[in-house]
């Protein structure tokens, strides 16, 4: 998992454009605080209207893959996962809620038919464990923007 650290400035973020401003108002002629902000006008429209929307492409996997595992399932079933996958928009796009099994005891007593969110490294690790299951979907990739990387996941039905 990618470091936090890059998060931990975000705070003193506002005020320091608030300092900033105030120093460029004071300092620097008005013909250079126009230029300045028209340059960032125009870099904020450049990052809305090429970078957000590539972006945008990215995101949409949970959205398909939602989509695709929704005909599958009833609306008052709660998904349950062994790992926290940090996937919000899994559970917003599927409407329901997805519950982090805390460890190996609790899984162990899910109750038959409960519907399980894995991914393919613990897949091969539940055959071993001898719990019962049914694949209900075949892997799919879906991008965790904040690890940037794809992970495979599936869903399964406790026999």
């Amino acid at each position: 998992m990618q470091s936090k650290l890059p998060s931990y400035p975000l705070a003193a973020y506002p005020i320091l454009a608030i300092l900033l401003a105030k120093f460029l108002h004071e300092s620097v002629p008005n013909v250079w605080i126009q230029r300045v902000f028209y340059f960032a006008l125009a870099q904020t429209l450049l990052l809305h209207l090429l970078v957000a929307p590539i972006l945008n492409e990215k995101r949409k996997d949970t959205q398909v893959l939602a989509k695709s595992w929704k005909q599958s399932l009833t609306k008052t079933e709660a998904i349950y996962s062994f790992k926290n996958y940090a996937l919000p928009s899994l559970a917003f796009y599927l409407d329901t809620q997805i519950q982090v099994v805390a460890d190996f005891l609790e899984f162990q007593s899910l109750p038959k038919g409960s519907i399980v969110l894995i991914d393919l490294d613990n897949y091969m690790l539940l055959s071993q464990w001898g719990k019962g299951y049914k694949v209900l979907s075949e892997a799919k990739s879906v991008w965790a923007y904040d690890r940037n990387k794809t992970i495979q996941l599936l869903l399964i039905q406790i026999d």
